[in-house]
């Protein structure tokens, strides 16, 4: 049996509708992906702006913690010398009381430490034996009377480290 030539030609003209019609859609299609990808790429490059400021931000940061570190370290050192006693040794407040005297009053004995303190005479005598075995004061042996007190070098020292004694610098 031949074919229909008119129902030929209909099958060909709906395949060329058909396929023209592939083409319209195809061309929209592609149409639309390059608006989405114009869309990407902005985007892109904003995020692309964004990541590098974020950077340069983290960097400053990053700089600024590694300075707030060192500084922290530099004050919990200075923090634990402050927290130390300034001396081994501490004196007691009467045995400070007597090396501030003797610093200016050379030559003194306990009597005369006692009046000027308003201390009894016991108390200083006990305290300037114990500075005695702490080699911060010598004695003068006087016959027939109490003993001279002078400051000696350790005991200076103590007031000087200590910031005990004034510094009188000239200008």
């Amino acid at each position: 049996m031949k074919s229909n030539p008119i129902k030929a030609l209909s099958d060909l003209l709906g395949k060329l509708v058909v396929e023209h019609g592939s083409a319209v859609i195809q061309e929209k299609h592609i149409s639309l992906l390059k608006e989405q990808f114009s869309i990407l790429e902005r985007e892109n490059s904003k995020l692309l702006a964004d990541k590098t400021e974020l950077q340069s931000k983290n960097q400053v940061l990053e700089t600024e913690n590694e300075a707030l570190k060192k500084e922290n370290i530099q004050l919990k050192k200075r923090i634990q010398i402050d927290e130390q006693p300034p001396h081994d040794n501490l004196l007691h407040e009467i045995e400070i009381k007597v090396l501030l005297y003797l610093s200016s009053n050379s030559g003194r004995d306990t009597k005369q430490i006692s009046k000027a303190l308003n201390i009894t005479e016991e108390i200083i005598k006990f305290h300037t034996v114990e500075l005695k075995t702490k080699n911060m004061i010598v004695s003068e042996h006087v016959p027939m009377d109490d003993d001279i007190l002078s400051l000696d070098q350790t005991g200076r020292r103590y007031l000087i480290e200590h910031n005990l004694i004034e510094h009188n610098l000239m200008s």
